[in-house]
């Protein structure tokens, strides 16, 4: 100390300072300094989990539709060509027999329609719903019409690819629908052609009535006249492989042969 000041020489009271510090930093900084956080990685991981597992629960509405059209088994009012060998409870079974088998082989579609006939035959097509399809009924008016409304319906719903398909053909598997659904990104049509001259598939990107509008159903005339309608309108077709729909019975017979001599492989 200086005399007469009372006070500690200027070299001094810095060395004290500097003790002062150097003591907060090593005692106390540990305590009041800044938290330890995460590793940024550990944190990104973290939410990125959540993100997805939060993207993986949400619904998606897809783009490509399938719609199925089928009867009630009712005797008498179905597989009537059959019924000429079988009897109408022999027709009626075995057209339960060829609904099963195509549903079976559908099983991995994920959302599937049932669209239904008659009107009031819903719960007679539960035993062949799966989880995540929907039921509907197909309305009044021909084959055309019920077509018609079926697309129309599909399209405002937000579908942009919506396939149809009848239960007269158990050969008709995935691959078969998803290859119509990958075509209608560049074509405006598609069809599977039938034997009898009818098609077991169609489908479409858009509306398109003109191709159903008094058209001669079941007769061997529809595959051809709708292939004629379709370029009138310049719409691009796609084709797919021709099966056999099962009306005769001979067509009865070959599918119960090769069901006893092969199983049913999607």
């Amino acid at each position: 100390m200086r005399p007469g000041t009372g006070r500690a020489p200027l070299r001094l009271r810095l060395r004290h300072s500097v003790f002062l510090v150097s003591l907060w930093f090593h005692s106390g900084f540990r305590q009041f300094g800044p938290r330890t956080r995460k590793p940024l990685d550990a944190e990104n991981e973290v939410t990125s989990r959540n993100w997805n597992q939060q993207t993986a629960s949400a619904p998606r509405m897809s783009h490509d539709r399938l719609l199925l059209f089928l009867k009630a088994p009712r005797p008498g009012q179905v597989k009537t060509r059959l019924a000429v060998a079988l009897g109408l409870e022999g027709a009626a079974h075995a057209h339960r027999q060829l609904v099963e088998t195509l549903v079976h082989r559908l099983t991995e579609i994920p959302a599937l329609e049932l669209r239904f006939a008659p009107d009031d035959a819903v719960a007679e097509i539960q035993p062949w719903l799966r989880p995540g399809w929907t039921t509907a009924p197909q309305g009044p008016g021909d084959l055309g019409q019920r077509l018609t409304s079926a697309f129309a319906a599909a399209f405002a719903t937000g579908a942009e690819r919506v396939v149809i398909i009848g239960s007269d053909c158990p050969d008709v598997s995935v691959c078969d629908i998803e290859f119509a659904w990958s075509a209608l990104h560049t074509n405006d049509v598609v069809l599977g052609p039938a034997t009898d001259g009818g098609y077991w598939l169609i489908g479409l990107r858009r509306p398109a009535p003109e191709l159903f509008t008094a058209m001669p159903w079941s007769t061997a005339q529809v595959f051809a006249e709708t292939c004629a309608r379709r370029a009138r309108h310049r719409l691009r077709l796609q084709l797919l492989r021709e099966l056999t729909d099962i009306d005769e019975p001979a067509d009865w017979q070959a599918f119960t042969t090769r069901q006893t001599t092969a199983p049913t492989n999607p």
